[in-house]
């Protein structure tokens, strides 16, 4: 046998071996579709009343008291205020900020988590969430109840997080949302605040006014 053929099979690591074993049984295949069918259905009940969300998306790592921590607070804040549900990915940093705004402002806040080994943890500020084990299915809630999208710094996760709305907001593939930004009631411009997003078309845009530090 080529020796290519060979490699990964006796690696000492059970995800590389997972990672490279090529297509499983075809009842193991069977399972995983239930899976990933009742975790979607599972969050379809469960978002079904939350009512229109704006989704805000941001890195984990920002603590409290940090300014973008602190901006994310604001944005969840005046976005409880227009009337939203605030929804992230339910963890810490941005995502807390946000949820603990819209707390702050009497608002709802939810959370879609994710299954992670470390750092991923709910944060205290949800009315309630969910945790989903597919990546995919956690993106395709973040998007599916939301009516706009807000960006705030991040890395490669919240870069994947939104390539959906994203590429959903370009003319040539569809018109479901489209690219808005929001100044600050400083002066200074939105790309000083870092604060972008996307706006589900059809639906009028709130004055959501953001404090930049």
């Amino acid at each position: 046998m080529h020796r290519s053929a060979r490699w990964g099979k006796n690696s000492r690591s059970v995800e590389e071996r997972g990672f490279l074993a090529g297509p499983a049984w075809r009842l193991t295949e069977l399972r995983r579709i239930i899976r990933i069918f009742f975790e979607f259905l599972r969050g379809f009940r469960a978002l079904h009343f939350v009512g229109p969300c704006i989704t805000v998306f941001g890195s984990a790592r920002f603590p409290a008291g940090h300014r973008y921590y602190e901006l994310a607070r604001e944005v969840g804040r005046h976005s409880a205020e227009a009337g939203f549900t605030v929804m992230t990915g339910g963890g810490p940093g941005v995502m807390e900020g946000a949820n603990r705004g819209a707390r702050d402002a009497g608002g709802r806040s939810v959370g879609c988590n994710i299954a992670l080994p470390r750092e991923q943890k709910p944060n205290p500020y949800l009315d309630f969430f969910l945790e989903f084990r597919y990546f995919f299915v956690r993106k395709v809630m973040l998007v599916k109840y939301s009516y706009g999208f807000i960006v705030l710094p991040g890395g490669f996760g919240t870069l994947d997080e939104i390539s959906r709305p994203r590429r959903s907001s370009r003319p040539a593939r569809s018109r479901t949302f489209r690219w808005c930004s929001w100044a600050a009631n400083t002066g200074r411009t939105s790309s000083t605040c870092c604060a972008t997003g996307w706006w589900r078309r059809g639906r009028s845009r709130p004055r959501i006014s953001l404090a930049c530090t």
